[in-house]
């Protein structure tokens, strides 16, 4: 059995990004938060590959809807340097933490 069946929350965002998707279409705020919920779980169970991926995916949402000093892209940046922080590659998440906090200053 998948992970993603075991676990409701895995369900329940799945049912809410189709519905989303439906609703209101794939560039929009719900659907990048969707998908950091999605990444956030992910990561819970030590799956950071797929994690980053629901990341990736908000950050590219977020860069279609909003200009690039606002805050929602600079929380896109701070969950990917976290999945850097995850996997232990030090130069990588200070990297995207950087921009994040420069983002954030702004």
């Amino acid at each position: 059995m998948l992970k993603e069946e075991r676990d409701s929350a895995f369900s329940i965002l799945k049912v809410n990004q189709v519905f989303i998707k439906n609703k209101f279409g794939e560039r929009n705020e719900l659907m990048a938060m969707c998908n950091d919920l999605l990444g956030d779980s992910y990561m819970s169970h030590s799956d950071a590959f797929t994690a980053v991926s629901y990341y990736r995916k908000s950050l590219v949402i977020r860069k279609t809807i909003y200009k690039e000093t606002h805050p929602r892209i600079a929380f896109s940046y701070s969950n990917i340097a976290r999945y850097y922080s995850f996997k232990m590659e030090k130069d990588s998440a200070l990297y995207f933490a950087k921009i994040a906090y420069n983002s954030f200053e702004k």
